[in-house]
């Protein structure tokens, strides 16, 4: 009874811990779908802009380490799965090369204020 007890307070802390993980995951898709919106508002509809953005803010913050933005292979995984991500959820052939160079710059910027 008492293992139970100590498993059962092992996974509340785990299950807050991915809450947490979700919620900071979460933060950066509203601004990476309103750089997606810009780029194409009348050629996509917004939902998809929602969904394109959450998908592209989940799949770069698995990618980013530590020091990405002093490495070059790191940054140009991040370009090449937006760019996959992208042609697979229908965004706008023309647009996808302007929407990574915002995103990554997002990032790069947010990133930035987070170190001071």
């Amino acid at each position: 009874l008492r293992l139970q007890k100590q498993v059962g307070s092992l996974d509340d802390e785990v299950d807050d811990e991915q809450s947490h993980i979700f919620v900071g995951d979460d933060k950066d898709s509203p601004v990476i779908a309103s750089i997606l919106h810009a780029g194409a508002s009348d050629q996509v509809e917004p939902g998809r802009i929602q969904f394109i953005a959450e998908k592209l803010a989940k799949d770069l913050n698995t990618l980013k380490t530590v020091d990405w933005q002093k490495r070059d292979n790191i940054q140009s995984q991040m370009r090449a799965n937006m760019r996959i991500t992208l042609r697979k959820l229908g965004y706008p052939v023309n647009e996808r090369d302007e929407a990574i160079a915002g995103v990554m710059e997002y990032l790069k910027n947010e990133e930035v204020k987070v170190e001071i």
